[in-house]
């Protein structure tokens, strides 16, 4: 099976990782037509030892993601991976090396107001529409205009299967300061992909390119990278751009604005509403289904991200959340304290039962 072949089993976020883990695995090799990678008798084991001391100096994360990858590709080209990666996989398991390692840093909403200050149009409408819906970035850049729904209130968005991580539709919304910014961008989208034809016209004389951007019909025509130049120029603007010392990147990443909608939104209303905005369909499984699906269900979704809508808006008077802060924590404290009784109990029963049983035997 060819890379190209491998890859169209999966979905397009995955496609993506995956394509950049098995360009990075032939390049660390040498190999120059991966086409005809399996077919060349290859000491595999000493092409994924390579390989993984490539790696050493990546995040955690992305080196299990990467070698996933890898050993997906090897074993559907009918290769054994059992020896190649069974040393892999009891190490991660025990240093549990799949989480990430870069600390992140949440801004207050005076940083997230100064960064956005000095942000053009695009970004400014990207940023809150991320800050304000709980998508995931790479959702964002592959949604189409004819997804989002402007003249509703709240601006609510369909996001289609084909572009979630989970392979599954789903809606959410955003808020009116970020649907007032998008309308903004709409109106000099046409303008943007005119600048960016004749940019590319003039650097590289590419036109396929010049055609594919001009006729995009995704909301934002432009791709990841992009992205990530703007927003690190603007950290670098506000004094924003800390780095962290083990992986050298930023711990200011447009994920974090994803992090802040999950952190925000449940003194407002039920997590579990949150997590369905989200696209956490493994938390909630019928519940999920059901505010997801039904138009009962999206109803409640929208009712309650009105309740809490404003929370998320960047521009407008912040509530004073000292005193909901404080019941949570209340909250909290009586379920630990609940679970600890619950926990007794059980021991207790488990002890009850063992004596019985114990008395019953002849």
């Amino acid at each position: 099976m060819k890379p190209a072949e491998f890859l169209n089993q999966f979905s397009k976020p995955t496609q993506k990782v995956y394509r950049i883990a098995l360009k990075h695995y032939f390049t660390t090799l040498n190999i120059p037509n991966p086409d005809q990678y399996t077919t060349m008798n290859r000491e595999y084991r000493t092409d994924v030892l390579t390989f993984k001391q490539s790696l050493q100096t990546r995040p955690p994360k992305t080196m299990h993601t990467y070698m996933m990858a890898v050993k997906q590709y090897l074993e559907d080209n009918n290769i054994q991976t059992q020896e190649l990666f069974k040393k892999q996989h009891r190490r991660e398991k025990k240093l549990k090396v799949v989480r990430s390692l870069t600390q992140d840093y949440i801004p207050s909403f005076d940083e997230l107001r100064n960064l956005l200050t000095h942000a053009k149009t695009k970004d400014r409408a990207l940023i809150l529409i991320l800050l304000s819906s709980g998508m995931r970035i790479g959702e964002l850049l592959q949604l189409s205009e004819k997804n989002v729904y402007l003249k509703e209130q709240p601006v609510r968005i369909f996001i289609p299967g084909e572009i979630t991580k989970t392979g599954e539709d789903r809606t959410t919304f955003i808020s009116n300061e970020a649907s007032e910014t998008l309308k903004e961008w709409v109106k000099i989208k046409k303008s943007y992909c005119e600048t960016a034809d004749a940019r590319i016209q003039g650097e590289r004389s590419n036109f396929a390119v010049m055609r594919r951007i001009k006729n995009d019909p995704r909301l934002f025509p432009m791709s990841y990278s992009t992205v990530i130049n703007s927003w690190n120029r603007l950290l670098k603007k506000t004094g924003l751009d800390m780095v962290d010392e083990r992986t050298r990147r930023y711990k200011l990443h447009p994920h974090v604005l994803r992090k802040m909608f999950r952190t925000i939104l449940p003194a407002y209303l039920d997590v579990d509403k949150v997590e369905a905005l989200m696209g956490h369909s493994g938390y909630l499984t019928e519940n999920y289904v059901y505010l997801q699906t039904t138009d009962e269900g999206r109803k409640q979704l929208r009712e309650a991200y009105l309740k809490g809508m404003g929370a998320l808006s960047v521009f407008e008077i912040q509530p004073d959340l000292t005193e909901v802060n404080e019941q949570l924590a209340n909250k909290e404290k009586r379920i630990t304290e609940l679970e600890h009784k619950l926990d007794d109990m059980n021991q207790t029963m488990i002890m009850l039962l063992a004596q019985r049983q114990q008395q019953q035997k002849p």
